[in-house]
């Protein structure tokens, strides 16, 4: 099909110049689309906000458990004196016992922090089972319990980039829904 141009000659850059102009409408559209707040215990939060804060509590945990190596590695060196003169043969044992009592309180810190991320983790997955469309279930589990890329999960399921967005947002939609109903 050939679209004219205003002197009315056929023009067959002016059908993909309108298919242009139509996809920066519904991109302009997108853009301005505001997502709802919703209240979820005494937070107010989006549906992906919701979601995302099993990511970024795994995240807390792992840089407490980059933090309790590095105290582990710090109780565990051992200075050699190779100096003739000894002046006591006492050692300091307060500095050791603190840092081992540290080092139990940063554990007992990880260890909480833990459990809080398999609870979150559980009822997120809780609310993601409920909604009703296997293809966004999957996607939704795929991206916020199991932290993939949006190239993984699109090479796994087989689809586009694209497509996999389309289904995203969908699925926030049915989340959004859910969590509307529940005030989880």
């Amino acid at each position: 099909m050939y679209y004219r141009n205003s002197e009315g000659y056929r023009d067959p850059t002016a059908g993909q110049a309108l298919a242009n102009i139509r996809r920066d409408e519904r991109n302009r559209k997108r853009a301005h689309r505001t997502e709802k707040r919703i209240m979820i215990g005494d937070k107010s939060m989006t549906a992906k906000e919701y979601l995302n804060q099993v990511y970024r509590l795994d995240q807390k945990v792992n840089v407490k458990l980059q933090q309790l190596a590095s105290l582990r590695s710090l109780t565990q060196r051992v200075t050699a004196s190779y100096q003739s003169e000894t002046v006591s043969h006492t050692r300091n044992v307060s500095s050791m016992e603190d840092s081992i009592i540290s080092l139990m309180e940063a554990q007992e810190a990880i260890n909480r922090q833990l459990k809080e991320l398999v609870s979150l983790k559980s009822r997120i997955s809780e609310t993601i089972s409920k909604v009703q469309n296997e293809v966004y279930c999957l996607i939704l589990e795929k991206r916020y319990l199991c932290f993939q890329s949006w190239d993984k999960i699109a090479i796994d399921m087989g689809y586009s980039i694209r497509w996999v967005f389309t289904q995203h947002e969908h699925a926030i939609a049915a989340v959004e829904k859910l969590l509307e109903g529940n005030g989880d």
